[in-house]
């Protein structure tokens, strides 16, 4: 079975594996229903959405398959906020009006956004949470400079504290998040990021763990884009994977998994959920197999010396 962990210092605990429904929405909903019966008969039980993910249509999805099943009390559920930032009281509502419950557990802000200032923002969250319809607050693709400053401001103020961080994590990531569409490079998460989560015991829910798909080994060089892929809609943040440098790399990560006589992508997953700051690892299947490939990925583990060695060739500028 899949492991219940704590979620930083609140009361709650998530599944190691959580479902990630970017997809959801962009494909067939009795799809999306077979996707997450799958996923939770399989025993995860951390569902991530967002207002944003199919202009809103993943959360209605998601929705409808809990009205459907019955399960709501059985699972964590997050959505993000980021259209909604400058009313969050109103978006909130909208999201728990698709969703088709009377509260998320995990509510988080998408993205930092200079406006309405930080402060506002974490007073809102903290009225959501004390009217009942968030039960924890954490924040998405924050700098560590970010994070420190929503910290300082909700001990200074009394406000509720963000409990989790969801930073995108994966073997491709930009090293210095330069040339990245998100602020935050490889070096800065597990340098500075991590060790600022574990010193606060914040949980870490991190995205993207096979980069976009470019850790599957379905684009090469000659074929950047499949001929039928939704990748422009459903993760428009994928293209900047397809660099020279990263080709290079997953040569290398195909040769050593061919060694290791394992999947390319059960190797790129167990990476990821190896690191000991990762709370859970978020997974954007569109297929049962996608969920049972990071459910044996999580089974296999990964030896600690090849996981320095993957880690000294993502590292690598």
């Amino acid at each position: 079975m899949i492991e219940q962990r704590p979620l930083g210092a609140s009361d709650f605990r998530i599944s190691a594996i959580g479902f990630g429904s970017v997809n959801v929405g962009f494909i067939d909903e009795a799809a999306s229903y077979r996707l997450m019966d799958h996923a939770f008969e399989r025993g995860i039980t951390f569902f991530d959405t967002a207002e944003t993910y199919a202009a809103g249509r993943s959360e209605r999805v998601i929705g409808n398959w809990l009205r459907r099943t019955g399960c709501r009390e059985q699972i964590t559920l997050c959505t993000k906020v980021l259209d909604g930032a400058g009313d969050i009281h109103a978006a909130l509502e909208a999201s728990l009006d698709r969703l088709g419950t009377d509260y998320v557990d995990i509510y988080l802000m998408h993205r930092f956004v200079p406006s309405p200032p930080l402060d506002e923002i974490l007073d809102a969250l903290t009225k959501e949470v004390q009217a009942g319809r968030v039960r924890t607050i954490g924040c998405s693709n924050y700098t560590p400079a970010h994070l420190e400053q929503a910290l300082q401001i909700s001990r200074s103020r009394g406000y509720r504290r963000y409990e989790v961080i969801q930073p995108e994590y994966n073997l491709v990531m930009a090293p210095d998040g330069v040339d990245s569409v998100y602020p935050v490079g490889l070096a800065e998460v597990e340098d500075q990021l991590f060790p600022l989560a574990g010193r606060e015991r914040i949980a870490v829910t991190t995205y993207s763990p096979l980069g976009g798909g470019f850790l599957t080994g379905k684009y090469t060089r000659e074929r950047p884009l499949l001929a039928n892929a939704l990748l422009a809609d459903m993760n428009p943040a994928a293209e900047h994977f397809l660099t020279e440098r990263n080709f290079k790399f997953l040569e290398l990560l195909q040769s050593r998994a061919q060694t290791l006589g394992v999947p390319i992508v059960r190797l790129a997953l167990a990476w990821a959920m190896t690191h000991p700051s990762v709370t859970s690892v978020l997974i954007g299947a569109r297929t049962t197999e996608q969920i049972d490939d990071a459910i044996a990925a999580y089974e296999m583990g990964l030896d600690p010396k090849v996981r320095a060695e993957m880690s000294a060739w993502a590292r690598a500028a």
